[in-house]
């Protein structure tokens, strides 16, 4: 089955209930730039990074979880993104094998290639990455952010009772930094090396 495409009708009706408002802000515009797995990651971790600084003294009960939702979808990304980037400097193309949600199983297939792809000088970061995963792999497959039950209608059991939304915060952007500067040098590198080809 091919992908379903909205008809005439259906964008009319978005265009008219959701569409821009001339002189009335905020309109958003919907366009991928630069690389899109990295653009949705930046901007996932942006919207969870505004969250967190407008709770002041709440507890951010009502938030957490769209806001853990957030910044794991934020690490999927950046880490599908640096698995793209990783294999095409090992293997001249930008995929990767892991399917679904599964950030753990993709963090695995990610390291391995990032530990062949980079300088040895970063085995210390992909460890302060891989524990920044470790810690959300209570919800492995990003469901338990996203829904109240699993597929089957009952509800998650708990291993983790509390958050707290700073230390998310900081340690998400501890790990965001470093998986952002892997994919910027490694962006660097088919740069330089196209330009070497040209």
């Amino acid at each position: 089955m091919g992908k379903k495409y909205p008809s005439p009708d259906e964008l009319e009706a978005t265009r008219q209930l959701l569409g821009r408002t001339n002189g009335v802000r905020p309109n958003a515009h919907l366009v991928v730039f630069g690389h899109g797995l990295y653009s949705y990651a930046l901007a996932y971790k942006c919207a969870a990074d505004k969250l967190v600084d407008s709770l002041h003294r709440s507890s951010g009960q009502d938030v957490v979880f769209p806001l853990c939702c957030l910044y794991r979808h934020h690490l999927e990304l950046m880490v599908k993104q640096c698995t793209r980037t990783a294999n095409y400097i090992l293997q001249g193309n930008g995929g990767y094998a892991a399917k679904g949600h599964d950030l753990t199983g993709y963090w695995k297939e990610c390291r391995s290639l990032l530990e062949r792809a980079m300088s040895s000088r970063w085995g210390t970061s992909f460890d302060k990455v891989e524990e920044c995963i470790a810690a959300f792999s209570f919800d492995f497959e990003g469901e338990l952010f996203r829904y109240p039950e699993d597929v089957s209608h009952s509800t998650w059991e708990h291993s983790v009772e509390y958050l707290n939304l700073r230390k998310v915060f900081d340690s998400v952007s501890a790990a965001s930094d470093l998986l952002d500067s892997m994919f910027l040098q490694m962006n660097e590198q088919i740069r330089n090396e196209a330009s070497c080809n040209e």
